[in-house]
């Protein structure tokens, strides 16, 4: 199974610097790991929605609570678009409990359109966020995704980009686990469902340790105002393992609530 580690360094503007964040980045995994091979470039286009405002009814004085939808496009995924749908239960700033519906990449722009017109009385533009040829590299069991994420200018198509946000870097490795080698089908080795959840539990873990240690060799400690949101398991199969992919990236990517 598939563990992704994605981590949001945000921009300082009162920090002067002579290169970005992102640059700094790229150049020091370019230095670190020299063997490094590159994979095709890839983009994102993230949107944020929040549900109307709502009166107060004859039976509560309380305004209902808003919920969010997330549109996440990966290019590196390029046969489906991801739609993140946060009800009104789940907590404010975890994508944890939220609903994840594929639509194909293709009918993208209809749903937004969609969004934006009929339906624009019950849901209104929060954030528009893009990474536009990010860099890849994959070294040894890691593939390494960098991104430099925009903030679309209010009112201005997906063409114009304004002030830079920060960078997103995506580390991605296998965990495996016994029931995952190739060929183990022993008798002797049949797992309980609690054995098998304690396995992977485990073997997540470790997976996750190795990719902090990938980002701190690349970051160093203690960077400022760094975020970290790591892929828990969600079931086995493709799907499933981009649907943990798409909740870490839109925990990251709500960086505005409207």
């Amino acid at each position: 199974m598939k563990v992704s580690g994605l981590y949001f360094v945000p921009n300082h503007p009162s920090t002067p610097t002579t290169a970005s964040s992102y640059t700094n980045l790229v150049s020091t995994f370019q230095t670190t790991y020299p063997t490094a091979t590159p994979l095709p470039r890839w983009s994102l286009d993230h949107r944020l929605f929040r549900s109307a405002p709502t009166a107060p009814t004859d039976t509560t004085t309380d305004p209902k609570p808003a919920q969010f939808q997330h549109f996440l496009s990966l290019t590196y995924h390029p046969e489906k678009s991801y739609i993140c749908h946060h009800p009104p239960s789940a907590k404010a700033n975890s994508a944890s409990e939220s609903l994840i519906i594929a639509i194909p990449y293709a009918q993208g722009d209809t749903y937004l359109t969609l969004l934006t017109t009929k339906l624009s009385a019950l849901w209104t533009r929060g954030s528009a966020l893009q990474v536009k040829q990010g860099v890849t590299f994959s070294i040894g069991d890691f593939i390494v995704r960098f991104g430099e994420l925009k903030l679309l200018r209010a009112g201005i198509g997906s063409g114009g980009q304004g002030a830079t946000q920060g960078t997103v870097v995506m580390i991605q490795t296998s965990a495996l686990t016994s029931m995952d080698e190739e060929g183990d089908t022993q008798s002797d080795t049949v797992m309980t469902e609690e054995q098998e959840a304690a396995e992977r539990e485990e073997a997540e873990k470790e997976a996750q340790e190795l990719i902090r240690a990938l980002w701190t060799e690349l970051a160093g400690r203690g960077r400022e105002g760094v975020k970290e949101v790591m892929s828990r398991f969600e079931g086995t199969g493709q799907e499933r393992e981009r649907w943990a992919e798409v909740r870490i990236w839109c925990e990251v990517l709500k960086l505005r609530q409207s």
